[in-house]
């Protein structure tokens, strides 16, 4: 009987093991994806930017963030941070400036998710016109949020 106990604890450890290194597999692939469409959608958007300009009217890498955290995880944050800061450094943008504007945009977007998360009752669906006003008042809560932290 002890035998059969000590056998089910080392079969319990291997699966807790090839668990932990399965979803650490999933947060690195999640994390990826999210750094390339934030990358990807931030590259295109600087396409549009008007001749001698160098900020846009939408930033669409924002709201695509703020959907991954709110469908999946807030701790998928790093791919947010280092998609910002790789936009950032791809336009040209010195070093210094690049990572402050990678942490506003992260802070930006992790704090609306958080709000929209933990304070409000907000559905993702969108069904009731109190989750688009709320989304709304985030949304502007966080672009002025980001503009205090990544001023230039």
């Amino acid at each position: 009987m002890r035998q059969a106990i000590i056998e089910i604890l080392k079969h319990t450890k291997r699966l807790a093991t090839k668990m932990t290194k399965l979803h650490t597999v999933r947060y690195i692939v999640q994390v990826s994806v999210l750094f390339a469409a934030y990358f990807i959608t931030g590259e295109l958007a600087l396409m549009f930017i008007p001749a001698g300009g160098i900020n846009t009217l939408v930033w669409p890498p924002t709201g695509i963030s703020l959907a991954a955290l709110l469908l999946f995880n807030l701790r998928l944050w790093p791919g947010i941070a280092l998609g910002a800061f790789a936009v950032n450094l791809s336009a040209g943008v010195s070093l210094p400036i690049a990572l402050s504007v990678a942490v506003g945009s992260t802070v930006e977007v992790l704090g609306g998710a958080f709000l929209l998360k933990h304070y409000f009752v907000f559905h993702a669906a969108l069904d009731r016109v109190k989750d688009t006003l709320v989304l709304l008042a985030v949304a502007f809560l966080g672009a002025g949020v980001s503009a205090t932290i990544s001023r230039n």
